[in-house]
């Protein structure tokens, strides 16, 4: 403290005293803080003869030991000192101004003191119990409590001597300090708590005077103690708001939920609503210049007169009175009084000790946190967290949208309070969200491979692809083009879709270069001369797709007779013509939905599953996904009965496994029997085929029947029933088209139905 400052504090204090000036405590400015335990509750009641603080055990209501001696001065200039309080219960603080400069500083714990190297003529303690702000008549000073130096100080208005001999307050958020001027100014100064600055400076015409502030504990309001009541100014906005025109001698006791003022005006203490003044009752204390305290469960109201305390039960008005103890050498008069209670530090668990989140979905409920000290004043988090979490510093708790990936982290949650701190930790990690699965349509052959296209491209993913069988594969947005394959070859190609932030998604399609048709004629000549001729002759086979009746294989065999003139000039020409038909399988017919299955003649289990508008059929080891195709090539979905439905103009999409390598598969479709086409499975026992269903097939229901040799050598047939022709009705119910597995055996002969169809109710056709 400057030397200046010292020469003026003694001249300070006596002029405020012989204006009649009483100093009191201020009660707490920020809200009551939960506990764990009830710790006990102390008033601490500082003596006019400032050598002593006199305590009362709330609990007993009973004087327990007084704290002293500060001083070995008495005279009248020490008369009237203030008390404070830190937050968290450990310390009492006596303003003590005719100490020399030194306050006084109690330890609660013990009843212990030490003296301070600075004093003033009001104190207060910022929210952390890190610094003390202090007024004199000509400065204001912020201290670091720690090591006691000094943050910062500043000047009064004017280098004049009527700063408050009361009480000053700190906004809620302890962002201001709020000092009321005396006498000439008639004004309170807002003050930057860290810096000292002056914001604002607040004064009006319909009052004067000010000589204390408190803030409510809850909301904005600051409470000025001015000649013609109490002044209300809202922090929020540093403007003075409303005057509440009843009399008080001290500064006002503020209950915690903020809604009432207990205050004196000498001779009685009145119960105030803070919204509008109105007095809520009166109790017949008289206090002269003393203050008052509220007991932290806001049962009892403490308030220091002239003989002692007077201990108000607020339940019933009861009055409790106490007389000063005794103590050397001076006779105690009383005129301020702080409430003390010992906080705990919090001590915090976490429901949970990991949890994760995924990208661009919104994290709810990760953990809860118990805490069995005393409640948290503020939470911290370290290290950062993933870009769109926030921590909430009020709660200890993770929200928002995570809009990156991020690796495991462990992060370590802090609570804090003034009487120390707790932590936990909590491991998060942040995946990428679903990629969205390519959707491929059906390919359509071309002569040297075939071309499908992602039906659901976008340019926001990134595309990559891989074909097998040696083919090459280029893509142009959402079309692909397979080449590089030999006439009849397959190859399976692989779209993946990447997009930052999203996992990974795929999906295949198999597709064949367009299959050569061949057909041979060989023509045998006789010898020249005249000899008898012979020939020999060639078979070629050839299906039609969608032929109407059932195909023959034609075998020609040509042969040039004797008598020739010449060898490129026969005399006589005879042409034999053998037909040979191709049976179709006997296989049979089910109802639609329906499929039955035999190897080698016995029957075997077969399974039907409804996947993405398909069937799947599972048959020993053949494994079919059939569906239809539009004339404009789309994928026609299951009808409302869950059905393989054609119409003129479609195709049958197949797509099977499980065949012998290299053997030929025939699809037929029944019920006048037709050869929509044969197959020649690849090096893994695959067909993939578009098949052309005949236009004039009749309306209603039939059977495909699939013919070929397993991978085992045997002989497998595989029906199923479809239905051709439009829907004309709605069936009643609509089956879910989900993956159902109905597990159907039939049997034709040999094959004996196992597992008879639930019954339908007609769609029409």
């Amino acid at each position: 403290m400057s030397s200046r400052l010292s020469r003026f504090i003694r001249p300070v204090v006596a002029i405020a005293l012989a204006v009649g000036v009483v100093a009191t405590v201020r009660p707490s400015s920020h809200p009551t803080i939960a506990r764990a335990a009830a710790a006990p509750v102390y008033a601490y009641v500082g003596s006019e003869n400032g050598h002593f603080m006199h305590v009362i055990n709330t609990a007993t209501q009973q004087w327990g030991t007084s704290v002293g001696d500060f001083s070995n001065q008495n005279n009248w200039r020490c008369n009237r000192l203030t008390n404070t309080a830190n937050h968290a219960g450990t310390t009492v603080y006596n303003v003590n101004a005719c100490q020399l400069g030194q306050a006084a500083a109690v330890d609660t714990s013990n009843g212990t003191f030490s003296l301070l190297p600075f004093a003033g003529t009001a104190m207060t303690v910022s929210p952390d119990d890190q610094y003390m702000y202090v007024v004199t008549a000509y400065y204001r000073m912020k201290y670091k409590l720690s090591d006691n130096t000094n943050v910062w100080q500043v000047m009064s208005p004017g280098y004049r001597p009527y700063a408050t001999q009361y009480a000053v307050t700190l906004s809620n958020d302890g962002t201001k300090l709020y000092v009321p001027m005396q006498d000439v100014y008639m004004e309170v100064d807002v003050l930057d708590a860290a810096t000292g600055a002056t914001l604002a400076t607040v004064k009006d015409n319909s009052w004067n005077s000010p000589s204390w502030t408190v803030a409510s504990p809850t909301g904005t309001n600051i409470y000025v103690g001015v000649s013609q009541g109490i002044a209300v100014i809202d922090s929020a906005t540093d403007t003075f708001t409303r005057l509440i025109p009843v009399g008080v001698a001290a500064p006002v006791a503020v209950s915690s939920d903020g809604t009432t003022l207990y205050g004196s005006n000498g001779s009685t203490i009145n119960k105030i609503r803070a919204s509008d003044g109105t007095i809520l009752a009166t109790y017949s204390v008289a206090t002269g210049e003393g203050g008052v305290a509220l007991t932290p469960d806001q049962n009892y109201l403490y308030a220091v007169t002239g003989t002692g305390v007077s201990i108000i039960r607020l339940s019933d008005s009861t009055v409790t009175s106490l007389t000063y103890p005794v103590t050397s050498p001076n006779t105690s008069v009383g005129r301020t009084i702080v409430m003390s209670q010992r906080m705990s530090a919090p001590s915090i668990s976490l429901s949970r000790s990991s949890g994760s989140g995924t990208v661009n979905s919104a994290v709810s409920s990760l953990y809860s946190i118990n805490n069995s000290g005393d409640a948290a004043s503020s939470y911290s988090i370290a290290p950062a967290l993933p870009a769109g979490l926030s921590f909430n510093t009020s709660t200890g708790l993770i929200t928002g949208t995570p809009t990156s990936v991020s690796a495991q982290t462990t992060y370590t949650i802090t609570a804090t309070n003034a009487a120390g701190s707790s932590t936990d930790t909590f491991a998060l990690a942040v995946s990428a969200a679903a990629g969205t699965q390519p959707s491929l349509s059906s390919p359509t052959p071309t002569a040297d491979g075939f071309t499908f296209s992602i039906s659901n491209y976008s340019a926001l993913n990134t595309y990559t692809l891989s074909a097998t069988g040696g083919a090459s594969v280029t893509r142009t947005a959402g079309a692909v083009t397979v080449t590089g394959l030999a006439a009849g070859a397959t190859s399976t190609v692989t779209v993946t879709a990447d997009r930052t932030n999203y996992a990974s998604a795929s999906a295949t399609v198999t597709g064949s270069a367009i299959s050569p048709t061949t057909t041979s004629t060989t023509i045998a000549s006789s010898g020249q001369g005249g000899g008898s001729g012979s020939g020999g002759g060639s078979t070629s086979t050839t299906v039609a797709v969608g032929q109407s009746k059932i195909p023959t294989v034609v075998t020609t065999t040509t042969v040039v007779g004797s008598g020739v003139k010449s060898a490129a000039t026969p005399t006589s020409i005879e042409t034999t013509t053998t037909t040979t038909t191709i049976a179709p399988p006997d296989a049979p017919s089910v109802a639609r939905g329906e499929a039955v299955a035999s190897v080698d003649g016995k029957a075997v289990q077969t399974s039907i599953k409804r996947v993405n508008d398909a069937l799947v059929l599972s048959a020993g080891q053949i494994s079919a996904t059939v569906y239809a195709i539009d004339g404009q090539g789309h994928h026609r979905a299951l009808d409302a009965a869950g059905d393989v439905r054609f119409q003129n103009g479609d195709s049958l999409q197949v797509d099977a496994t499980g065949f012998e390598p290299k053997e030929e598969v025939q699809v037929w479709l029944h019920s006048s029997p037709v050869l929509l086409g044969t197959q020649t499975a690849d090096a893994t026992g695959h067909i993939n085929a578009k098949l052309k269903v005949p236009a004039k097939v009749e309306v209603g229901n039939h059977t495909l029947i699939f013919k070929g040799t397993t991978a085992s050598g045997s002989q497998n047939l595989v029906s199923l029933g479809v239905v051709m022709g439009a829907t004309k009705t709605t069936s009643l119910t609509t089956r879910l088209l989900i993956i159902i597995p109905v597990t159907l055996a039939a049997f034709f002969a040999l094959i004996i139905p196992a597992t008879r169809r639930r019954r339908r109710v007609s769609d029409g056709v």
